[in-house]
């Protein structure tokens, strides 16, 4: 049985970081402020990281 998804991410998991970043197209780092500033809410970690993508494109 394959766990549940859930809504939250640990930040301090370095393969949740890279995750992030090569699913969103920002730096491992820039994952890892995202993930500090804004704690464990899936939705806004990834809603942040294609804001800074798209930001970064302009």
């Amino acid at each position: 049985d394959a766990l549940p998804e859930t809504r939250e991410v640990d930040g301090a998991d370095v393969l949740t970081v890279e995750a992030l970043a090569m699913r969103t197209g920002i730096s491992g780092d820039e994952a890892q402020e995202l993930l500090d500033r804004l704690g464990n809410d899936r939705a806004a970690i990834e809603q942040a990281a294609r804001n800074l993508k798209a930001k970064r494109r302009s």
